[in-house]
C-alpha cells in the first residue's frame, strides 16, 4: 500500500531520458496508469512518447501509443487520439467502459461513416 499519493509525473517523465530500455519500459507503463490524472504534465513530453512509439526496437511501442492516445484525448485532439489508439493494438482495451473508450469508438464510427459516404 502506498501512503504517499503522487502529486506530479515529473519523476516518471525523467525516466524517459534514461539510456536503459528497461527503465523506459517501466516509465511508459507507469505513465499509462497515471495519464488520466497527470495528462497536462505528460503532454509536455508527448514528443518523447511519440519517439518511443516510432522506435521499432522499443518493446512497449503499443503502450507508448496508448499513452499518446490518452494525452491527445485529454487535449481534445481526437484525430490524433484515434490514430494512436489504433496503433496501440491490443493495449487499447475496448472492453473498458469509460469516456475515453466511448469517445474514441464514436469517433471511429463517425470517421467510418464519413469515409463511406
Amino acid at each position: 500500500f502506498n501512503c504517499m499519493a503522487l502529486t506530479s509525473a515529473q519523476g516518471v517523465l525523467a525516466l524517459l531520458d534514461e539510456p536503459e530500455t528497461e527503465i523506459k519500459v517501466h516509465a511508459i507503463k507507469k505513465l499509462d496508469k497515471m495519464v488520466d490524472n497527470f495528462w497536462a504534465e505528460i503532454a509536455n513530453a508527448i514528443g518523447k512518447i511519440e519517439s518511443l512509439y516510432d522506435d521499432e526496437k522499443f518493446q512497449s511501442r503499443d503502450v507508448a501509443a496508448l499513452v499518446a492516445s490518452k494525452v491527445f484525448y485529454h487535449l481534445e485532439e481526437l484525430d490524433d487520439a484515434l490514430r494512436y489508439a489504433l496503433c496501440a493494438g491490443n493495449a487499447f482495451n475496448l472492453t473498458v467502459k469509460n469516456d475515453y473508450v466511448d469517445t474514441l469508438l464514436a469517433k471511429c464510427i463517425d470517421e467510418y461513416i464519413r469515409v463511406r459516404s
